[in-house]
């Protein structure tokens, strides 16, 4: 089965989950942060994917310069979750539009389901990668965190009924 995750808002990959044995990748990058409905549609009719999984952040991510509680950290705060579930609606319209099985995940759920576990980013970042290494197949030396996540979430998504 084919499947397209998005990091929402700024990774993806598409991946071809066999219904045994090892996954492998078809491609994935990053969206361009004002296209990524156009961006989405253009990837569904290139990749045909069977089914669309979007994972939403568990926190929002501003910048990491603003962690003092302050009313400037609660304004972007809710600026970026406001910003994300808008971008994350209008890409799961996009795949609905195209006939698309399209679910939302957070990435708690992802890294429960796959057996990631970590006490820091830094330690499930980790734990993400090796276990994007182990079960796909052909992915790249080189990533970012996003591209991985997405990865996770169509291995999570390929578990579902």
């Amino acid at each position: 089965m084919r499947i397209l995750g998005v990091d929402a808002p700024r990774g993806w990959s598409c991946l071809d989950v066999p219904s045994a044995g090892r996954s492998r990748v078809v491609a994935m990058g990053t969206l361009d942060i004002d296209r990524e409905c156009e961006d989405l549609a253009a990837m569904i009719a290139k990749y045909e994917p069977a089914r669309v999984i979007i994972e939403a952040p568990l926190e929002p991510y501003i910048g990491g310069k603003l962690a003092d509680g302050s009313i400037a950290t609660r304004r972007a705060i809710a600026i970026s979750l406001l910003s994300v579930a808008r971008l994350s609606g209008e890409l799961r319209r996009t795949a609905k539009m195209a006939g698309l099985w399209c679910e939302y995940v957070d990435a708690a759920k992802v890294r429960s389901a796959l057996g990631i576990r970590g006490d820091s980013e830094a330690e499930l970042d980790r734990a993400v990668k090796a276990t994007i290494r182990m079960l796909v197949d052909n992915w790249p030396k080189q990533s970012n965190v996003d591209e991985r996540d997405s990865a996770a979430a169509c291995l999570y998504a390929a578990r579902l009924p």
